[in-house]
């Protein structure tokens, strides 16, 4: 049986280095609390890498190639359309 959400270490370590670090005064848990929230806002900011999906070499003159990306689908719209 799973842990409950409020039970797991991480979210213990992360409750317990906002309480005694960002509103406290202990540097170590300071230290914990920005290394753990900077982790998540480095990899919201910086974590996806495009995908080389095919290359392509065109040769000779009057060829054309259009490139189109997809939008971005929101959360709840992915996990509607893959149902």
């Amino acid at each position: 049986m799973p842990l409950p959400p409020t039970l797991r270490p991480a979210f213990v370590i992360r409750r317990k280095a906002l309480r005694q670090g960002i509103f406290g005064s202990s540097r170590f848990w300071k230290i914990v609390a920005y290394s753990m929230f900077g982790r998540q806002l480095f990899k919201r900011f910086f974590g996806k890498q495009p995908q080389v999906v095919d290359v392509s070499i065109l040769k000779g003159a009057g060829h054309l190639m259009q490139i189109e990306t997809l939008p971005q689908q929101g959360r709840r719209r992915g996990r509607r359309s893959t149902r």
